[in-house]
């Protein structure tokens, strides 16, 4: 009964990323049997190759479930349940293939079998649950460049069956997959302006931001970063003037993220930044660079603009889930007080006592 109660508490995302984590270990068990059964020479490194990407892929399902475990991954999917069981399919239906190939074993069925795991695992579950994890800046998180390993797969395919036209047409199609699957997924949870992070985005990978800082015991800060007067400028000098200066904002502001950060674009004229492993001396610093650095850059631009920051740092001592929309709420307060007190400003705070 203990350990049923406990499996329900894992919840349906746990239960999508078990999918994921058994089909990259099938992937693994399938790459070294062609491996196995190849030739010493190209045809071998090639399988042995994915055999090791597949391994990684493994180590990052593993990673998120550990995650998941804490309940620290928000759920990243609108119809999770119809997500579990299209995955269960997958997994069943590449375990029959690869039993199939198994009782006739030749090198061609291999790149039929292999191709056809590769183009399952192109679901939009496996990519979503990448862009995320890629999102995940913290430094005991390595980023996976799943590009680099589908290219990796089409080029062998191609090089090894330059006389097969079923297998060179199937390549066109992974590839063209990949890059509707991957520009969907980027589409949801990215600003077409500005290429950053949008709203939904940030607040998603934020919860986990914070979760991880909470765990390790480290401070954190949520920065709101907000255009002066940019109604203003659009009914003076155009929309378009308008919007370049946000691309321009952004770009500078992209420039000081570090690798353990996260920047989006949190609203109309308003960027949100989580800065990690931060200090109560470092943040004012930070901000005030960042509030200067925009003034000065986009004057020299002939384009002058200045921005107010709204700014809250601590450490969560409390439940995060509870407490993260209150601390959303204090970098809100502060912004709106630093624009208050004339623009250009900023005003910068600990985390309220009790959070």
């Amino acid at each position: 009964m203990i350990a049923e109660t406990r499996e329900k508490r894992k919840g349906v995302l746990f239960e999508i990323l078990e999918s994921c984590l058994q089909i990259d270990e099938l992937a693994v068990e399938i790459y070294q049997r062609f491996a196995t059964d190849s030739p010493a020479g190209d045809l071998r490194r090639f399988w042995e190759e994915l055999a090791v990407e597949e391994k990684d892929h493994v180590g990052l399902w593993e990673k998120m479930l550990k995650l998941a475990e804490l309940h620290i991954l928000p759920q990243v999917f609108d119809q999770p349940f119809i997500i579990r069981d299209k995955l269960a399919g997958i997994l069943a239906r590449s375990r029959e293939r690869f039993g199939e190939y198994c009782r006739k074993p030749e090198s061609h069925q291999a790149f039929l079998v292999a191709t056809e795991l590769e183009f399952q695992m192109l679901h939009e579950a496996f990519l979503t649950l990448i862009h995320f994890y890629n999102q995940l800046t913290d430094s005991e998180i390595a980023p996976l460049d799943y590009r680099r390993h589908i290219t990796m797969f089409i080029e062998g395919t191609r090089a090894f069956n330059p006389e097969s036209p079923d297998l060179q047409l199937l390549m066109q199609s992974i590839e063209s997959m990949f890059n509707n699957v991957q520009a969907l997924v980027e589409y949801g949870r990215t600003d077409s302006l500005t290429g950053l992070v949008n709203r939904r985005g940030f607040l998603a990978t934020l919860s986990t931001h914070a979760y991880l800082a909470q765990r390790n015991s480290y401070a954190m800060a949520v920065l709101l970063i907000d255009v002066d007067e940019l109604k203003r400028i659009n009914e003076e000098r155009g929309f378009a003037v308008g919007d370049r200066l946000l691309q321009v904002i952004a770009e500078k502001l992209s420039e000081d993220v570090r690798h353990s950060d996260l920047l989006g674009r949190y609203e109309g004229d308003c960027f949100a930044m989580a800065l990690s492993r931060v200090t109560a001396k470092s943040v004012p610093k930070v901000v005030e660079t960042i509030r200067r650095r925009v003034e000065l850059e986009t004057a020299a631009l002939g384009a002058p603009a200045t921005v107010s920051v709204g700014a809250v740092y601590g450490k969560f001592r409390r439940t995060v889930d509870t407490n993260l929309p209150r601390l959303i709420e204090s970098a809100e307060q502060n912004l709106r007080k630093a624009k208050s007190d004339g623009t250009n400003r900023i005003v910068v705070t600990g985390i309220p006592a009790g959070r």
